[in-house]
Order: C-alpha cells, then sequence, then structure tokens
C-alpha cells in the first residue's frame, strides 16, 4: 500500500512540472556570416520547477549534436564545446541561452531546446559565406565577406590574379612593375642653311 501511494505521489509531482509547460526556441537573427557570433535563446513556460538539464540541439534524428547543456535548477553550465557557452539570461530563471563565438558552415543546421520534460519549436539557422576564385586541388575555398567595400574590391582583385596565374602559369609579382620616366635630350638649335647669316 505505502508503494502504490508513493508512486502516486511521483506521478502526481511529475504531473505537475510538465502540465501546461512549453518550450520555445529564438535565433538573434534568421542568417549570420560565417564566423560571426550567433545567440540561440530557449525560454520555459508553464509547469513546476525546473529539473535535470537543458540542451541546445544541431540537427535531428535520435542523437543530435548537443554542443552545450545548462542545469536547470542552478542555471550553470553542465558541459559544453569549445566555442559554445551556455547559461540563464541575468535575472531570469526559466529563460536560457547559447553563445556562439564563431560560427562555422557546421552550425548551418536546424536547432532545437529540450529540457528534461519538453522539446522547443525548430529554427532553421542559415550560414553565408562567400565562394573564391581560386580552385585549389579541385575544391572551393570561402572566405568570409569583408566589411569594408574597399577590402573587398581588393580582395576580389587579389583573387582574380590569382586565378589568373594559376591558369596561366604567369608569374607571382611582389611588387607592380615600375614604368621607366621618359628621358628627353636637350638637342641644340639649328638654323637652316637657306637662311643668310644674321644680319648685323
Amino acid at each position: 500500500m505505502e508503494d502504490v501511494l508513493c508512486y502516486l505521489s511521483l506521478m502526481s509531482v511529475l504531473l505537475s512540472n510538465t502540465l501546461g509547460q512549453t518550450v520555445s526556441l529564438q535565433g538573434s537573427s534568421s542568417s549570420v556570416l560565417l564566423g560571426d557570433s550567433f545567440q540561440l535563446t530557449c525560454t520555459v513556460t508553464g509547469g513546476g520547477p525546473l529539473q535535470g538539464t537543458l540542451s541546445f540541439q544541431r540537427g535531428a534524428g535520435a542523437t543530435p549534436y548537443r554542443p552545450c547543456i545548462v542545469n536547470s535548477r542552478t542555471c550553470a553550465q553542465f558541459t559544453g564545446d569549445p566555442g559554445y557557452s551556455c547559461g540563464c539570461v541575468t535575472g531570469q530563471t526559466r529563460i536560457f541561452y547559447t553563445n556562439i563565438t564563431a560560427v562555422s558552415r557546421n552550425d548551418s543546421n536546424n536547432w532545437t531546446c529540450q529540457d528534461s520534460n519538453s522539446i522547443s519549436n525548430t529554427i532553421s539557422m542559415t550560414v553565408q559565406w562567400a565562394p573564391s576564385l581560386s580552385p585549389q586541388k579541385g575544391q572551393r575555398h570561402y572566405h568570409r565577406r569583408p566589411s569594408n567595400p574597399g577590402d573587398f574590391m581588393q580582395q576580389f582583385s587579389q583573387q582574380i590574379m590569382e586565378m589568373m596565374e594559376h591558369r596561366y602559369g604567369l608569374e607571382k609579382k611582389s611588387q607592380p612593375a615600375q614604368v621607366p620616366a621618359l628621358a628627353f635630350a636637350k638637342a641644340p638649335m639649328q638654323t637652316s642653311s637657306l637662311m643668310g647669316p644674321p644680319s648685323t
């Protein structure tokens, strides 16, 4: 009889914690440049006190990648891969975050957050990058988009030169060729022989 009462009490606690509880996930933007920072925010509403852990998950399937896990009760980071940090938003105990220091191409995926009872909605992170014009060993290289238009034109010109050197075997010169200055010799003035001697 006592075992039955304990079981019913435990079920009552679990139901009170999960009843009406929702988990929602948001991103700092819909797209991000390769190498920039990014933040995901997970909000838990309803239900009773939080227990266990809350994880930020990348990808789908039975075993998604979990780069950062938070202790739901203490808001302390439980585990975190290099470049990922997580915790609670300052002054909040039911709003969690994970910060990505430098977004990689692998982060361009579907993301969710999950606590011990519920899983959130799915958001899609789109990572943007610019393809390089200089192929190497049959692969394309990707560079971060410059923020300064002048830097972009300089990088674009450099990539054009590298492509030409690669394709046509041109020698790379460290400095632009100097155009020699034109020297003009000062020729002496001559008078025509048809003209007579100067008058006196």
